[in-house]
């Protein structure tokens, strides 16, 4: 698990030997030419942080940390591999891609897949 800090500005998250930081949602404000990407969660991890990947940024995991969910989606520990997201990217000089203002659209991971009712089994 990661340290964390938070100077008013920004969070700081240290996680090995790596620094990340994650500038506090409040003080970023959308703005009407503001991209929005759609990707999918592929790694979640128990320090408050994962990564995203999305074909519009392609080759790269997206880093996001539970700071950048939006208060109306699901909360950081509901969050699943293949949940799909959307999200407003920032590069950030020397780290790489971040997601902010994260919004789950679909958290339903069985979709396209047929499951089957065994209701009528016994149990013993």
């Amino acid at each position: 698990m990661g340290d964390f800090a938070d100077d008013g500005e920004a969070y700081f998250l240290r996680h090995g030997h790596e620094m990340f930081e994650i500038p506090v949602e409040d003080k970023m404000e959308t703005t009407p030419e503001e991209v929005r990407v759609r990707g999918k969660i592929i790694k979640v991890s128990g320090g408050g942080w994962g990564f995203i990947s999305s074909i519009d940024i392609k080759f790269t995991r997206i880093f996001f940390h539970w700071t950048s969910l939006k208060q109306d989606t699901l909360k950081f520990t509901e969050l699943k591999n293949g949940m799909k997201v959307e999200f407003t990217p920032i590069e950030v000089e020397g780290k790489g891609w971040r997601a902010i203002k994260i919004n789950v659209i679909d958290s339903n991971l069985s979709a396209g897949v047929e499951l089957k009712d065994y209701s009528h089994i016994e149990l013993k």
